[in-house]
């Protein structure tokens, strides 16, 4: 699913799967700013990296004597997130472990994100929540493409 936001100075939309901004129009000229996929190339738009940036080695870890999988730059780009909120310029998803990211990723999280158009642009703001008892270890990140369209 895709929501749309604006305010008067942009418009967006965000996929739910991935919570993966994939638009990024400037109304004063109809420029779009992010990249709009050629699957020549690189099909994405800007994907959410998580719980893992980049690629592990073998694409494994362990975790008290037990081995886990995970593929490169994780798996949140791939899930489908559920909407926490959605108003005319705002968009907020979330992303909770369950029984398949425990299966790959031993650690209950709670992943937020937040797309708040301003008059500049959009802030994107991303949370983890560790709900579980032991230490987490996560990175995260966004491989954000950009549009080739003059700015």
């Amino acid at each position: 699913m895709s929501l749309h936001i604006e305010n008067e100075f942009f418009t967006a939309r965000v996929l739910t799967r991935g919570a993966e901004l994939c638009s990024l129009r400037r109304k004063a000229d109809g420029a779009e700013l992010i990249w709009q996929g050629d699957e020549r190339y690189w099909g994405a738009h800007a994907p959410l990296l998580f719980p893992v940036t980049g690629k592990l080695k073998d694409l494994r870890f362990e975790r008290d004597g037990k081995a886990y999988e995970l593929p490169p730059h994780g798996f949140a780009k791939e899930r489908e997130f559920e909407v926490l909120g959605h108003t005319r310029d705002s968009a907020s998803l979330v992303l909770r472990s369950d029984e398949e990211t425990l299966q790959q990723y031993p650690f209950p999280f709670c992943l937020t994100c937040t797309f708040t158009l301003t008059e500049t642009g959009i802030a994107v703001t991303r949370s983890v929540k560790n709900t579980g008892g032991a230490e987490m270890l996560f990175s995260i990140g966004e491989h954000l493409g950009l549009s080739l369209t003059p700015w």
